[in-house]
C-alpha cells in the first residue's frame, strides 16, 4: 500500500510539471461561465470520472491546486463533492476501496472489479447529482434567507437546566434575542 500511495504522489508531481493544474484551471473557468446548474454538474461528474481514472488521492491534490485559481463556490464544491462521490464507481476510483476488496476478499468473499463497476454505475451518478443539486438549492434558500432580513444563521445555548433553547438570531448583521 506505501509503494501504491508514494507512487500516487509522485504521479500528481509528474501532471503537475507537464501542465494539468493550468489546463484544469482553464476548463474550471469555462465550465463556471456555463449556467449554475450545469457548471456544478458537468464540474462534478469531470472530477468523479478523472477521480476513478487516477485515484482520487491524486485527483484531490490536482483538484485543490486548480481550485486556487478563483473559481466561483458553487463550482468549487461541485468539484470537491465529486472527488469525494465519484471513487464509488470503480475499485480504482479510491485507496480505500482497494483495501476494502483485500479485506473482504481475505474473509471469502470474492466481488469482481466488474460486479463493484456495474453496482457503482447503478449508484454513483444519482448520488452525484442529488448532492450537487441539494448543495445548490442549500446555498439559494441562504440567499434567499439573506435577502429577507439577515435570518439564515441562528445560535443555540444550553441552559442550566441543561436545554438546548435557541438564544440569539442574526437579522442584518445584529443579534437579537
Amino acid at each position: 500500500v506505501l509503494p501504491l500511495v508514494g507512487g500516487l504522489f509522485i504521479m500528481v508531481e509528474a501532471v503537475n510539471r507537464a501542465g494539468a493544474v493550468a489546463a484544469a484551471q482553464s476548463a474550471l473557468h469555462y465550465i463556471a461561465s456555463l449556467t449554475v446548474l450545469l457548471s456544478t454538474l458537468s464540474s462534478s461528474f469531470a472530477a468523479a470520472i478523472l477521480s476513478n481514472v487516477v485515484n482520487n488521492l491524486p485527483m484531490g491534490l490536482i483538484a485543490g491546486s486548480a481550485l486556487r485559481g478563483g473559481v466561483p463556490p458553487a463550482v468549487r464544491d461541485a468539484v470537491l463533492i465529486g472527488v469525494d462521490l465519484g471513487p464509488n464507481l470503480s475499485v480504482t476510483g479510491s485507496l480505500a476501496t482497494i483495501l476494502w476488496l483485500v479485506a473482504i476478499r481475505r474473509e471469502g468473499e470474492n466481488i469482481t472489479a466488474f460486479q463493484f463497476l456495474k453496482f457503482g454505475a447503478l449508484v454513483m451518478p444519482p448520488a452525484l447529482a442529488l448532492a450537487v443539486v441539494a448543495r445548490q438549492e442549500r446555498e439559494e434558500e441562504g440567499d434567499k434567507l439573506r435577502e429577507e432580513g439577515g435570518k439564515a444563521g441562528i445560535r443555540f445555548d444550553i441552559g442550566a437546566d441543561r436545554r438546548i433553547e435557541p438564544a440569539e438570531r442574526v437579522q442584518g448583521g445584529d443579534v437579537v434575542r
